[in-house]
């Protein structure tokens, strides 16, 4: 805030009143004015003057002058992170504005609870900042909360944030042992929130909210802020909602996204440099090594593996030289299971004549700089990772990425991948070498490629068939004949078995038809009905419009399970010409045969017996025969677009079946 300092001579009569700053504005940008006021004629302005500063001088928002309270008040407590401001202002590229104004467009509509998706290396955090900058423009207060999980991303948020408000002492950081003082503008970390107790945090003392990496929200450190806090804006920022869990973070959204620039849209608009993706099988047999279900490979068992083998490591350094050209030119991220893989590999590229280094989570930060600075510089050709530069950082030099760690989750191959599409001088494409083990088949391919090429796991089987033919200009993905047998292989297993992966699938298809959803993820139909679930069930869980459920809904979805063993064509047709009527039918009408089938048909949908006659009992008519009930027309609303046929003769199980649902709101 500019000063505004006013001297006023009561002996001759002369108020001065002016704004002139040692700033870098005022002395360099800035007009400045000073106005010289004489009492003797316009003594009734000094007057007031005199009388305003008076008032001024006496409110409470002025303390008389004491140089200790001011050097303690003004001491900067941390002075490691006084940022020096560039001359040259934020200005939003063409793609970033158009990814905020959607984000604006939605809070017109009354959303303010938005989430943009952007690929890693096109701004997130200055799409942010600039957000940032135009709410407080018209929120009447501007607290602000940035919330992420590394102190890295914290720190350079903060300086982002500080460029982009032109305000070089802007933010606090609450992080490790920094802790704020005013509480105005936070970057906190997530564990020094929860540490500190969210309950003593008043729900609506942050007008803005601003959560980076967003697919981290369905931990339950994220879930307790979530869910506590209540700003007027919140925005959640991720390149990848999706999870290999198949958790769902869009729930805080109303399961929209307000704003997405996907890696594909990124790179073919030319914002992110193209790349060259090759998986290189690497010999390695890793299916004995221990799996847990949610974490993946035990990293103490996977390293052992893959330091035991110096062939291996030896076998990186050739594909590097190989796919390269020359490996002293390249400067690349490698990474790595764990600190001792990590520092394996760097002595064994260091042993190849490579100049290489090892870092990880606990490093000191003074090493971490100087390793990257030594990277950009050409000084070390290789650095080696451990959960390190998966998020945040950046390190737009990077042309080379190494993919040592085998994962099968979408957000960190992504992740990983965004670390070598950054522009930068003098770079015209990212290498990238992901080395392909045999692998259990817990193991799933699809998730990582899913996530980068898009579509369901039968269109990634496609694209990897045809050697990836639908490619952004520029880019290149090449599998060796071993490593395409094997992910080929994972593929074809990944066939969705439990109620979780189930929904998973049918989140990323979309509003399908049964049909499509059996054809897609190879399920039979007997696993979408299996455990009384169903088509209904399914759908409801992903949040997809369904009818209208009736008075019999849960029996009558349990039965259709019954009735999935039905295969000969004459029972299924006259099923379904008993329930596509629009009223129940009338028994006085049907033929004798129609009877029978009804009687079978009501049989298998309820615990009456089918020997009973169709007019005989309260509960018969109320199958079947009283107009504007929900026997056989709510059955033919649940089942008549889901049936399904198998040719005659063939098994109850495992024939081949033809799928006659079309509806996407079948049941």
């Amino acid at each position: 805030m500019r000063s505004t300092e006013m001297s006023i001579c009561r002996s001759i009569l002369l108020a001065y009143i002016g704004s002139s700053n040692l700033t870098h504005s005022a002395m360099v940008t800035g007009l400045e004015w000073n106005v010289r006021v004489s009492g003797v004629r316009n003594a009734d302005v000094v007057a007031k003057m005199a009388a305003v500063f008076d008032s001024y001088w006496a409110s409470g928002d002025f303390i008389p002058f004491d140089r200790d309270q001011f050097r303690q008040r003004t001491e900067l407590t941390e002075p490691e992170q006084t940022l020096r401001m560039s001359p040259i202002e934020v200005v939003l590229m063409p793609f970033q504005e158009r990814l905020l104004e959607q984000v604006e467009v939605a809070r017109t509509l009354g959303r303010h609870r938005n989430l943009l998706v952007a690929a890693t290396g096109t701004g997130k955090t200055v799409i942010a900042a600039v957000d940032y900058a135009r709410l407080r423009e018209r929120l009447p207060r501007d607290r602000l909360l940035f919330v992420a999980h590394r102190e890295e991303i914290l720190e350079q948020s903060r300086a982002t944030f500080a460029h982009a408000l032109r305000d070089a002492s802007f933010g606090e950081l609450w992080v490790g042992g920094k802790r704020p003082s005013r509480f105005e503008h936070v970057f906190a970390s997530i564990q020094s929130l929860n540490r500190s107790g969210l309950e003593s945090v008043d729900p609506a003392h942050f007008d803005v909210v601003i959560v980076d990496e967003f697919h981290h929200a369905a931990a339950p450190s994220y879930q307790m802020l979530l869910e506590r806090m209540a700003p007027r804006e919140l925005l959640g920022m991720t390149a990848t909602p999706e999870r290999a869990d198949g958790l769902d973070v869009l729930r805080y959204f109303d399961g929209r996204i307000a704003a997405e620039l996907r890696v594909w849209d990124a790179i073919d608009q030319q914002y992110l440099v193209p790349f060259s993706y090759f998986g290189v099988h690497d010999g390695t047999d890793l299916s004995d090594v221990p799996w847990k279900r949610g974490s993946g490979y035990d990293p103490t068992a996977l390293t052992n593996v893959l330091t035991a083998d110096h062939a291996w490591a030896r076998r990186v350094v050739e594909e590097l030289r190989r796919k390269t050209g020359d490996p002293h030119g390249v400067r690349a991220l490698g990474f790595c299971v764990s600190i001792g893989h990590a520092r394996f590999m760097a002595e064994q590229f260091r042993a190849a004549g490579i100049p290489a280094v090892a870092i990880w989570g606990d490093s000191p930060m003074e090493e971490r700089t100087v390793a990257l600075r030594d990277l950009a510089g050409g000084r070390v050709h290789v650095v080696f990772a451990v959960d390190l530069f998966n998020e945040g950082v950046d390190v737009p030099n990077v042309d080379t990425l190494l993919l040592l760690r085998p994962t099968e989750s979408p957000t960190l191959f992504l992740q990983q991948l965004g670390r070598g599409l950054r522009r930068a001088r003098g770079k015209a494409l990212c290498t990238v070498l992901d080395f392909v083990a045999n692998h259990r088949r817990e193991f799933r391919f699809d998730r990582k490629l899913r996530a980068l090429l898009g579509g369901s796991r039968r269109d990634i089987e496609r694209q990897v068939e045809r050697d990836f033919p639908f490619l952004p200009s520029g880019c290149h993905m090449e599998l060796d004949p071993v490593a395409r047998d094997i992910v080929l292989r994972s593929i074809r297993q990944a066939i969705p078995s439990d109620w979780r992966a189930k929904c998973h699938e049918l989140r990323s298809l979309g509003s399908v038809s049964l049909a499509t959803y059996l054809e897609e993820t190879g399920l039979e139909l007997e696993d979408v009905y299996a455990n009384n679930r169903s088509w209904s069930a399914l759908r409801r869980a992903v949040g997809l419009p369904t009818d209208d459920a009736g008075p019999e809904e849960d029996a009558l979805l349990r039965a259709v399970g019954r009735l999935l063993h039905v295969d000969d064509h004459e029972r299924l047709d006259a099923y379904r010409s008993l329930v596509v009527r629009a009223s129940a039918p009338d028994p006085a009408v049907l033929s004798e045969l129609e009877r029978r089938f009804a009687r079978m048909l009501i049989a298998s949908l309820t615990t009456l017996k089918a020997s009973a006659s169709l007019t005989e009992g309260p509960r018969t008519s109320h199958w079947l025969c009283t107009p504007g009930t929900h026997g056989l027309r709510f059955w033919r609303r649940s089942t008549s677009a889901a049936g399904s046929s198998r040719s005659p003769g063939s098994p109850a199980s495992g024939g081949t079946r033809t799928v006659r649902a079309t509806s996407s709101r079948s049941r």
